[in-house]
């Protein structure tokens, strides 16, 4: 297992005018996000940084240029594909899964696996070798969990939900395109446990909600804790503090428009 072997894959938005923004959602400057994100993982994810990165665009608020030829000389391939039923939907999050449904079902990497992870990650370490041998070897999926409980969202699978800002998988296994569809899916739109987190937080929570179910389901995914620290899930002074720092690969960082959070 190589570098050549793996693809990281990338969702980006334009920074001021973009679905969250205009639901109200996140005030998240994306495109910095963005070209933070791939900076770091060309200085710091180790045998994964000569990768190659995908990146898509599937709305229609995309970055700018200036942003697209930063990506282009961080040898970025950037891809602009709408998807006119994602620009109609309540939140802008289901560029998850359909960003993973694209590159592995539509476009078609050639890479064997895919990692995905959100734009606000920075990574400070490279990702075990290991994991993308097991998800190679076991046609499984290594999604991120949180490490405690959610008030408006309940686990439905393990002690805690999963967390989908980061996802490794195949491209020949099926699992995004079942995300993705899923998320539309009237068995789980329909069903007693998203009636209950909808009735709290709308649609926010709907793509990792869907994941849970996959997991309740019976999908081969591997949850992974404790791997980002940072607002929402924990200083760093924390992770020390609690002896529990040998699983963090990630600084979870909101460039947003007023302030940068620390």
């Amino acid at each position: 297992m190589d570098a050549s072997d793996v693809a990281l894959i990338l969702h980006v938005d334009s920074d001021i005018d973009n679905l969250n923004s205009r639901k109200n959602i996140s005030e998240n400057m994306y495109e910095e996000e963005a070209v933070r994100c791939v900076e770091s993982w060309r200085q710091n994810s180790g045998w994964l940084s000569d990768c190659n990165i995908y990146a898509l665009c599937c709305t229609d608020t995309p970055p700018t240029e200036s942003t697209r030829r930063k990506l282009k000389d961080m040898g970025v391939t950037y891809i602009e594909s709408t998807c006119p039923r994602l620009t109609d939907f309540s939140s802008g999050f289901l560029t998850i899964p359909y960003t993973g449904y694209f590159f592995c079902d539509i476009y078609r990497v050639p890479e064997r696996l895919v990692v995905r992870i959100d734009l606000d990650n920075r990574i400070i370490k490279p990702f075990p070798v290991d994991w993308f041998e097991t998800a190679w070897a076991n046609w499984g999926v290594f999604c991120g969990q949180y490490s405690e409980a959610l008030e408006d969202r309940s686990a439905i699978a393990g002690d805690f939900p999963l967390d989908t800002s980061l996802i490794i998988t195949r491209t020949d296994f099926p699992f995004y395109k079942h995300y993705y569809e899923n998320c539309f899916s009237e068995k789980y739109l329909k069903s007693e446990e998203w009636k209950r987190i909808k009735e709290v937080s709308g649609d926010y929570w709907l793509e990792e909600f869907v994941v849970d179910m996959m997991w309740k389901e019976g999908w081969h995914i591997y949850p992974v804790k404790n791997y980002q620290y940072g607002p929402g899930y924990g200083s760093l002074e924390k992770f020390i503090k609690e002896g529990k720092t040998a699983n963090l690969y990630m600084e979870h960082v909101h460039v947003q428009r007023h302030a940068e959070q620390d």
